[in-house]
């Protein structure tokens, strides 16, 4: 999607792996804080995953919706700041990415913490529960690389 404004360059690239680093490890830091709080985390993991859900299609709308667009013209509108208008639509892309990337970063300590309920056999869950994560990932690329593209095209994937 970053790619429409910044054509395939190492900016749109830049963004995109900016705004999943920072949104994976802060929404990762504030659910660890909270988790331990929560009675009943697995209730909690559901609203969270219903929310992703929620930012996945607010993000998608965003940017069919040329959301992202509004700070470059905002900063060519302001005098002395017509020049910063690439950053500033970069910067407008990064806010339209980093609700479901917060979200996402806050799914695993809530796995964690379901996965771990039970001392005695915490270690082995957490390890199943963490290379079920990576394996997911894994496949899920895979897939819409070797598949979803391909059967959809490029317009109907992004």
């Amino acid at each position: 999607m970053i790619a429409v404004l910044a054509g395939s360059s190492a900016y749109a690239y830049a963004v995109m792996l900016g705004a999943f680093l920072i949104g994976i490890g802060a929404g990762s830091a504030v659910a660890a804080r909270l988790v331990e709080r929560i009675a009943r985390p697995a209730a909690a993991l559901g609203v969270l995953l219903g929310l992703l859900s929620a930012t996945c299609g607010a993000t998608l709308w965003l940017f069919d919706a040329g959301a992202w667009r509004a700070a470059g013209r905002l900063a060519r509108g302001l005098p002395g700041l017509s020049g910063w208008s690439y950053g500033a639509e970069m910067t407008g892309c990064l806010a339209v990415l980093l609700p479901a990337t917060l979200v996402l970063g806050a799914v695993l300590p809530f796995v964690s913490r379901i996965a771990a309920r039970d001392p005695r056999l915490a270690a082995g869950r957490l390890g199943l529960a963490y290379a079920a994560n990576t394996l997911g990932a894994v496949l899920g690329t895979v897939a819409v690389g070797l598949a979803g593209i391909p059967l959809l095209g490029t317009a109907r994937t992004a």
